[in-house]
């Protein structure tokens, strides 16, 4: 458990127990769904939808913004704050977690077999922006599930929309970077990781994720070391979240599963 570099505590007052990890574990992948938005080209579904989604909701939220361990220059990762209470988000883990991430597997394998993705080079990109850079940005967004096939095709193949954007931001979301819908120079790092290592990660996470899956009860806490984050759970539906101060590789969180 402590190589899932995550703390998964389960406090059950009358139950109180967890559900759905967001997979942001021993490789740095972050296996989890933000919020689809408008897009001028389209914008799909990522693979990592198999895990995890949240909803709008309409409740409020207070948004901070953390420094990550290992993002690295431009690598400011966005934490938040907020009472839920709505129904609206999912949790990080949940008793069907172990099928989700499976059917992840699945899909990145499938990515593997039909030629992996492109990599990604050159400068800082932003919404306007043109040429070859942004073609191979746009392809590379869509193999992952962030971009429909039009926004690669005809007019919009090699422009930075709306839609690039959008799906930009997604990604960065779930890779735990700072949210800017600008191509940056982590989340190019982000973007040129091989499919054949988030297979890795997700295959090595697997057995993990069942373990902690099991026995959830009605209510329980998570701490996500990785995220830096604590959902409150109640009846499969996440309650609160809040920002938490976690440990380095050199000085590692403990990872505890216990009721309280």
């Amino acid at each position: 458990m402590v190589r899932l570099g995550m703390a998964l505590r389960r406090f059950r007052l009358s139950r109180l127990a967890t559900m759905a990890l967001r997979i942001g574990m021993a490789a740095g992948l972050a296996l989890s769904v933000a919020y689809p938005g408008a897009a001028v080209a389209g914008s799909g579904e990522p693979a990592s939808s198999f895990l995890k989604k949240r909803g709008g909701g309409t409740s409020g939220v207070t948004t901070t913004t953390n420094w990550s361990h290992s993002a690295g220059a431009g690598g400011k990762a966005t934490t938040e704050t907020r009472i839920v209470n709505d129904g609206s988000v999912v949790p990080f883990l949940a008793p069907d977690s172990q099928t989700a991430l499976a059917a992840a597997a699945v899909r990145y394998e499938q990515i593997i077999a039909a030629g992996g993705w492109p990599s990604i080079s050159g400068g800082k990109l932003k919404k306007g922006a043109g040429g070859k850079s942004v073609a191979a940005l746009n392809r590379r967004l869509h193999v992952e599930g962030y971009l429909r096939k039009e926004a690669t095709e005809g007019e919009f193949a090699e422009v930075f929309t709306t839609a690039t954007e959008d799906a930009l931001m997604r990604f960065q979301r779930n890779m735990g970077l700072f949210v800017s819908g600008t191509l940056d120079t982590a989340t190019q790092r982000e973007l040129n990781v091989s499919p054949e290592r988030r297979l890795a990660t997700i295959r090595a996470n697997l057995p993990r994720v069942t373990e902690y899956a099991r026995d959830l009860g009605n209510r329980y806490v998570v701490v996500n070391v990785p995220a830096a984050q604590i959902e409150t759970v109640s009846d499969g539906r996440v309650y609160s979240i809040h920002n938490a101060i976690v440990g380095r590789e050199s000085r590692p969180t403990p990872v505890v599963m216990t009721a309280l």
